[in-house]
């Protein structure tokens, strides 16, 4: 099923989806947003299951989404 969205960005979350294009290269929002969505399901399903993603290399960054059932 594909669906259609159509949203309105404030200016500073517009810079931050070009800006985020340039650093990943990604060529289309949709691209990127296909992405971000991606990681958002792997995260929910870790915290579904009781799990917690972790992010880190010198210091370790913890997502708590404790809202996420």
């Amino acid at each position: 099923m594909s669906r259609r969205l159509t949203i309105d960005l404030t200016d500073e979350a517009s810079c931050e989806i070009d800006r985020l294009m340039a650093v990943t290269g990604k060529a289309t929002t949709t691209d990127l947003l296909r992405s971000a969505l991606s990681v958002f399901r792997i995260i929910v399903d870790a915290r579904s299951a009781g799990k917690a993603i972790r992010i880190g290399d010198d210091e370790i960054l913890t997502l708590p989404w404790e809202d996420v059932k």
